[in-house]
């Protein structure tokens, strides 16, 4: 998996997996989320805002169910 830097202060990265619908953030602060049955319109909306961090909050924090990313997620990626 190949995160896509990102412009903004919190987030620091992120990828979308259109097959599992699966938006991967990375942040700033070192933590990393997988956000469950994204579209795909709200991955690229939030890749290409003017502030990611904005979008982020406005349209995936808490309208997606998510967990932190681990090793196992890791694993899963490279198959």
């Amino acid at each position: 998996m190949q995160l896509k830097p990102l412009k903004s202060s919190a987030l620091a990265a992120a990828h979308y997996d259109a097959k599992t619908k699966k938006l991967t953030i990375k942040f700033h602060s070192g933590g990393t989320r997988n956000y469950l049955d994204v579209p795909e319109h709200h991955a690229r909306e939030l890749m290409s805002a003017k502030s990611c961090g904005g979008y982020y909050h406005a349209h995936i924090r808490e309208r997606y169910n998510s967990h932190k990313h681990d090793a196992r997620d890791e694993e899963r990626d490279d198959k």
